[in-house]
């Protein structure tokens, strides 16, 4: 055998495995294609951080009010994200809307002072 037919098997083996090794790079560009597009629509499902404070704020203030509930006519004003995710509290006036009585509010931030006193104190 003289060494041009050994050059040219060579190089179609080689020919052979670059042929082999494309079939596999475009089955993983595939896959890595489809995983993108996977990640791509679960972040986009995932709640935002804002979200996830809202959610969070709103459940320790109904936490809060089983166990210490606010004065009578004090309402909460819910997750305030102009005020960096505080909660506020506000006097609800007597006959007037709750929205009509928050919008002229003072907002009070200190759950302390608009709550209830605890009806039941344990002794010594």
């Amino acid at each position: 055998m003289d060494s041009s037919q050994q050059v040219r098997e060579e190089n179609a083996l080689l020919r052979k495995q670059i042929e082999l090794l494309e079939k596999q790079n475009n089955t993983l560009e595939a896959k890595v294609n489809e995983l993108s597009s996977q990640m791509n629509r679960i972040l986009e499902s995932t709640p935002s951080m804002e979200d996830i404070k809202k959610w969070t704020c709103e459940y320790v203030e109904r936490e809060l009010d089983d166990i210490h509930p606010l004065k009578d006519r004090w309402e909460c004003t819910g997750y305030l994200p102009e005020y960096d995710g505080c909660v506020g509290y506000f006097y609800h006036k007597p006959r007037t809307t709750i929205e009509e009585s928050r919008k002229n509010a003072q907002i009070h931030y200190n759950r302390s002072e608009v709550m209830k006193q605890p009806e039941i104190h344990l002794s010594d």
